[in-house]
């Protein structure tokens, strides 16, 4: 199935590519935390849908997976997944944070269980 694809918005400020982002319901932009502890570009960001953890996927050939401490109000990297290739898109299960898929230039897609 194809579909239109339409920008609706272009957002100014880059000195590089962007190669994904997920919109927000308002322009009220703010950085609130950096997440520091990959080596190369970052290439894809997913928030688990039902619990407070985050995912990202690098050049670095690396899945990190975050955790929010609420007591510290930080992120924290709990578990990293070194891959033979970078990591091009990753995403959780809709269902919980216990399941994740990633993609790699191996030619392959990983299904991961987390336990």
């Amino acid at each position: 199935r194809i579909f239109d694809i339409m920008c609706w918005n272009t957002l100014p400020g880059h000195t590089k590519s962007v190669r994904c982002m997920t919109p927000v319901k308002d322009n009220s932009w703010s950085m609130t935390h950096l997440l520091q502890g990959h080596s190369r570009a970052v290439n894809e960001v997913d928030f688990a849908h039902t619990s407070p953890m985050l995912g990202t996927g690098s050049d670095d050939r690396s899945l990190r997976l975050w955790g929010f401490d609420a007591e510290k109000g930080e992120w924290t990297c709990n578990f990293i997944v070194s891959l033979p290739f970078p990591v091009s898109s990753f995403q959780f299960d809709t269902k919980g944070p216990t399941v994740v898929v990633s993609c790699s230039g191996d030619d392959r897609a990983y299904v991961w269980d987390i336990v």
